[in-house]
C-alpha cells in the first residue's frame, strides 16, 4: 500500500548494520571537502554515512554501471545525465524492456539539503532512495541482494568497498556509496549565486528586473521557491489538472486533501531540466510562465498560493532571463569531466 515505507522497514536493519563499519579515520575521509559560498549552510552529512573519497568513487562507478538493472541495459545515469543537471530531457524515461517510468525524471544535485525524496516525499533518506528505482518493475527491476551477488567478483568494487567501509561489497555498501556520490553533486556557481553573495553588478538589466518580479508580492514566487535550493519542500496542488491520474502525495498519506499535491521542485538549473511538472507535460520554461500566469484550473485541493497574474511580453522575458540565471554550467561541466575520469 505504502511501498516506500514498506521498503524502508525491510532494509532498516541492514542499513543500521552498516553504521558502525565506515572507515571514518582513513585518509579518504579526511581528503574529501568542498568550499561552499557563504549563503549555503554547512553540508548536512548523516553520522552513519560520513563522506570519504573511496566511498564517493565507488558510488559514482555504481551510478554509471548498467549492471544495476536486471538485464544490464540501464544505469542510474541512463535517466540522470549530467548534461541535463541529472535529469534526461524526456517526458518520461524508459526502463527495462522499454517500459515507461511513472514520472518525469528529477534533477539530482544539492540533495544533502533535501528533507525527503521523490515527488510525493515517500522516501526519507538518500540511502533508501536507491531502493525505489532499483526495484521498480518499470525502471531497473532488480534488488540490492542479487546485485551484490552479481558484483561480488568485481575486484575494483571490492577494493573500494574495503577502503570505504572496511568490509566487502554488500547491499548496504552499495546503497550508502551511491548516496555519498549523490551528496557530492553540488551546484552553487550560478550567476544567481554570484549576484546574491558576491557581486550585484553581475546581472544585466533584464535579469535584475526578473529577479525583482520573482521576489515581488504580486507574483509571490518566493513564498514556495526559497532557501538554498529555491524550494520550501512543501506539497501543493497547483491546479495542473481537474482530475489527476497520478494522485501525488495521496499515494503516501491516502488523505483526499493530498490528491494532486507534489513537492515544490528546485528551480536551480531549471534551464537544463525540461520538460516540466511531475509528468513532463509542459515542454518549455516560457510555457511554464504562461501556465503560472493562468492560475491553473479549478481543483478542490488547489493551493490558495496559486493565483492568476499578468505580465507583459517584456516582463515575461525578464522573468525567463532570471530563471536562466539559476543555471550552473560549471557544475554541469565538472560532472561531465568527473564521468570521463572514472
Amino acid at each position: 500500500m505504502k511501498i516506500y515505507f514498506s521498503v524502508s522497514i525491510i532494509f532498516l536493519g541492514l542499513f543500521l548494520q552498516s553504521c558502525n563499519n565506515s572507515a571514518e579515520d582513513t585518509d579518504d575521509l579526511i581528503e574529501w571537502n568542498i568550499e561552499l559560498p557563504s549563503h549555503f549552510d554547512s553540508l548536512p552529512i548523516p553520522l552513519n554515512n560520513p563522506m570519504n573519497l573511496a566511498k564517493i568513487e565507488l558510488g559514482a562507478r555504481l551510478f554509471y554501471d548498467s549492471q544495476l538493472s536486471l538485464d544490464s541495459s540501464l544505469s542510474c545515469a541512463s535517466c540522470h545525465k549530467a548534461s541535463f543537471a541529472f535529469s534526461d530531457g524526456k517526458i518520461k524515461s524508459r526502463g527495462i524492456s522499454d517500459s515507461l517510468t511513472f514520472r518525469n525524471s528529477p534533477v539530482l544535485f544539492n540533495l544533502a539539503y533535501a528533507p525527503y525524496f521523490m515527488m510525493d516525499g515517500g522516501v526519507p533518506t538518500l540511502e533508501l532512495q536507491i531502493v525505489a528505482p532499483l526495484m521498480h518493475e518499470n525502471e531497473m527491476g532488480f534488488d540490492l541482494f542479487t546485485l551484490a551477488e552479481r558484483l561480488v567478483e568485481n575486484e575494483l568494487y571490492q577494493a573500494l568497498s574495503l577502503k570505504a567501509f572496511d568490509r566487502e561489497l554488500d547491499p548496504a555498501a552499495i546503497a550508502y556509496s551511491i548516496a555519498a556520490f549523490e551528496r557530492s553533486l553540488l551546484s552553487y556557481q550560478s550567476k544567481y549565486d554570484t549576484y546574491i553573495s558576491e557581486d550585484t553588478t553581475v546581472f544585466n538589466k533584464e535579469e535584475k528586473r526578473g529577479f525583482e518580479l520573482f521576489y515581488s508580492d504580486s507574483l509571490n514566487c518566493s513564498s514556495c521557491h526559497n532557501g538554498i535550493n529555491l524550494s520550501n519542500y512543501k506539497f501543493y496542488n497547483i491546479g495542473l489538472y481537474e482530475n489527476y491520474s497520478d494522485p501525488g502525495r495521496w499515494r503516501i498519506t491516502e488523505k483526499s486533501a493530498d490528491i494532486g499535491k507534489f513537492k515544490v521542485p528546485t528551480l536551480r538549473n531549471i534551464e537544463y531540466s525540461a520538460p516540466y511538472m511531475h509528468d513532463g507535460s509542459i515542454a518549455t520554461l516560457k510555457e511554464v510562465i504562461i501556465f503560472k500566469m493562468s492560475g491553473g484550473v479549478n481543483h478542490e485541493n488547489k493551493s490558495d498560493k496559486v493565483h492568476s497574474f499578468h505580465l507583459n511580453e517584456k516582463d515575461q522575458k525578464a522573468l525567463l532571463s532570471f530563471l536562466k540565471s539559476l543555471s550552473d554550467p560549471i557544475f554541469v561541466a565538472r560532472e561531465k569531466e568527473r564521468r570521463t575520469k572514472l
